[in-house]
């Protein structure tokens, strides 16, 4: 068995949730992917929120401001040293520096406005209570 393979069924096997996800966009299966979606969001695992961020900006029809939301709420804070910064690229593609905030760069960036960056925070202050995100 491939090694990618057989870390990926070992992840599933576990519910790993960023596997879960995967395998739910793979199967392009709504129903999959919104058991996978609330597994992450209930997992506590940053890496997990900024994954689902991601799925749900690349899914069509979806409300860019949860997708959004799920990444303020997996990356509150830029750290060089932040380990989860080598998945989600932000030092690689120089879009995050240490001392700022991703709603800062959302904020300054050419793609993000002022009211969707505040409706966003709005929205991650409603997903950490609905589902328990632990807090910084």
């Amino acid at each position: 068995m491939d090694g990618d393979q057989a870390w990926r069924d070992k992840a599933l096997a576990a519910g790993d949730p960023i596997a879960l996800l995967y395998a739910a966009l793979e199967s392009k299966d709504p129903a999959q992917f919104e058991a996978a979606a609330e597994i992450a969001a209930r997992s506590g695992d940053p890496e997990a929120y900024i994954t689902l961020g991601h799925h749900l900006l690349a899914q069509d029809g979806t409300e860019s401001v949860d997708a959004i939301a799920w990444m303020i709420l997996g990356c509150p804070h830029c750290m060089v040293d932040d380990p989860r910064l080598g998945f989600a690229g932000c030092v690689e593609f120089d879009t995050c520096q240490p001392g700022t905030t991703f709603v800062d760069w959302l904020a300054s960036s050419e793609k993000g406005s002022l009211a969707l960056v505040q409706e966003a925070q709005a929205r991650a202050e409603s997903l950490k209570a609905l589902y328990g995100v632990p807090k910084e």
